[in-house]
């Protein structure tokens, strides 16, 4: 049964934890006293959200999502918490060979929504898992 999934890998690299927050300020200065090193903050204005990479040495980046105005994608989600991880990401060289190699091993993926062709990303929710994010570099993936 092992040996059905390990033939079956997909040629996918972890990028970065997406954590939808109310109040970023906060957690903003937790990740900082970790050794986070907080880059750019930018607007999605196709979500209506902000998102500033948090960056580590050593430990996995995270990707800071909050409310930049009106609905958002990520309301529901902070219904009920000031803090979620929201996704996890992972770079790809092909999302569509990603969905092919997650539909081999039995896995549904359901593509909630994608980006444009400058910055070639989709989210996909995959019962069982969760809420991915592949972000397509035709670079080589394990660079």
């Amino acid at each position: 049964m092992l040996s059905n999934f390990l033939d079956n890998k997909i040629d996918i690299k972890f990028h970065h934890l997406g954590l939808a927050v109310k109040k970023p300020e906060i957690v903003r200065k937790f990740l900082v006293s970790l050794g986070y090193k907080p880059q750019k903050e930018l607007i999605n204005k196709i979500f209506n959200v902000y998102i500033q990479f948090h960056e580590h040495e050593f430990m996995p980046k995270i990707e800071l999502i909050y409310k930049y105005k009106d609905s958002t994608p990520i309301d529901k989600i902070l219904q009920y918490d000031d803090a979620q991880i929201y996704h996890i990401c992972y770079k790809c060289t092909d999302i569509k060979k990603v969905i092919l190699g997650l539909k081999n091993i039995g896995l549904k993926a359901v593509c909630i929504s994608r980006g444009t062709k400058d910055f070639p990303f989709s989210f996909y929710y995959i019962k069982g898992i969760g809420l991915i994010e592949l972000l397509e570099d035709n670079n080589k993936v394990n660079q």
